[in-house]
This record gives C-alpha cells, sequence and structure tokens, in this order.
C-alpha cells in the first residue's frame, strides 16, 4: 500500500517530533536531577471535545480511500509535576454528517506533555505554556450501512443504520498543543487548551470477518479542552 506525499511529509515531521520529543525528556530529567528539586504532584480530571480525521483503505470498494473525519469528546484523569503531565482518557467520536458512510470511534488511551518554557528547570509558570505529546491508544471502529448486502436498499430517512461490524486498534502518535494556564483562589490549576497530533502508525489487533483487511492510516487528530486540579 502506497503512501501519498502528503502522508509522507506527515509522517517524517512526526517522527521528527518524535525524536525531539525523546531528546527533550531526557534533557528535562537531568535537569531535575542537577537542581535536586522534588516536585509536588498534583491530581486533576479532563474533559475535551476532539475532530479526529483518517484515511480507511479496505477491500470493501465503499471503504477503500474514504476521507473520514469525526467528532467527539474525552474524558479522564491527569497527574502533573513541574515540568510534565500524564492524562489517561476515554472516549467516542462518531462520523460527521457529510459521511457517505456511518462510522463510531472509541477509544482510551494515555499521553504525556512535556512543557517546553520549563526544560530548563525554570520555576516560573508562563500564561501559555506549549507542550509537546506522546501518547498512545485502544482504538474500536464500529461500521454502519447497507454496503455489505447488495440486495439491502438504503434508507436515508433514517438514522437508525444496521451495525456491520468492528475493528480494533492500537495506534501510537506524537503531538503539540499549548495550555492557558491559570490559577483560582485556592491555588489550584484550571489549564484550556488546544491540541493536534498525528498518529505514526496503527496495528490492528482483531477484526470481524468482512472488516479484516480495513485499516486507516494519516491520522489526523485535533482537540480543544480544559483539566482542572481536585487534589494534591
Amino acid at each position: 500500500m502506497k503512501l501519498s506525499t502528503n502522508n509522507k511529509t506527515l509522517r517524517a515531521a512526526a517522527l521528527a517530533l518524535l525524536f525531539l520529543l525523546i531528546a527533550l525528556s531526557f534533557k528535562a530529567k537531568a535537569q531535575y536531577r542537577k537542581h535536586q528539586r522534588r516536585q509536588s504532584k498534583s491530581y486533576g480530571v479532563e474533559v475535551s471535545m476532539n475532530s479526529p480525521h483518517f484515511v480507511l483503505h479496505s477491500n470493501i470498494s465503499q471503504l477503500d480511500g474514504l476521507k473520514t473525519s469525526c467528532t467527539g469528546f474525552n474524558v479522564g484523569g491527569v497527574v502533573t509535576n513541574g515540568f510534565s503531565k500524564i492524562k489517561v482518557t476515554a472516549g467516542m467520536s462518531t462520523s460527521n454528517g457529510n459521511m457517505p458512510y456511518a462510522v463510531d470511534l472509541i477509544r482510551g488511551g494515555a499521553s504525556w506533555n512535556v512543557y517546553l518554557l520549563r526544560i530548563g528547570g525554570k520555576k516560573k509558570v508562563h500564561a501559555l505554556e506549549p507542550y509537546l505529546t506522546l501518547g498512545a491508544s485502544l482504538m474500536r471502529m464500529k461500521y454502519y450501512g447497507t454496503y455489505l448486502d447488495p440486495n439491502t436498499a438504503s434508507n436515508y430517512s433514517t438514522d437508525n443504520l444496521p451495525y456491520l461490524g468492528k475493528s480494533d486498534y492500537l495506534s501510537v502518535g506524537v503531538g503539540m498543543g499549548v495550555e492557558y494556564q491559570l490559577e483560582n483562589e485556592n491555588l489550584k490549576f484550571i489549564h484550556l487548551f488546544v491540541q493536534t497530533g498525528y498518529g505514526l502508525f496503527s496495528k490492528s489487533l482483531a477484526s470481524d470477518r468482512p472488516f479484516a483487511q480495513t485499516i486507516n492510516s494519516g491520522r489526523l487528530s485535533y482537540s480543544m479542552g480544559i483539566n482542572f486540579q481536585i487534589s494534591r
């Protein structure tokens, strides 16, 4: 399966971002040990909206090459210290109304954010904090429609399309974002963020038989949301 020039460029940029994130993480740890500062951990929750975009490749003609866009939400928990943040989230997205074939995307995953302005061990908190992120997700795609049975007439007057099957994936990706950081009167953090990410690769784990040769590639995602501290 050949990748388009745009996909190759995006993958090269994502790999470069991954290597930069790894290098910065080693530098952050070195600075952390050098200054011998123990950062207290804070715990919080997160709510966000997300919009994943990807291309399907399949032996099913209706799905092969289909550019898919979804909209949904994530919820989860966060742990943050002086220079990074760990998130564990889960959520669901559904295909947008302009899609000819309906899919749902259910995901659960974890990610690690590294704040770029704090790499040198500086304590100063900025209102806007850019960060790089590395994450992995378990994803389940559920397919709906009538295209597997040519004898079934499509009914566009209803949203209750028949369920056709599912496919499960492991996805690893990198991204970047920026947080607008607030503190309330109790000195607990409130962070607003926007983020974009790119899937480096997706590994098929299991699929129902009709979708055994259906995979996705070129997965871009956009999200925006809020996370806030509930305890220290």
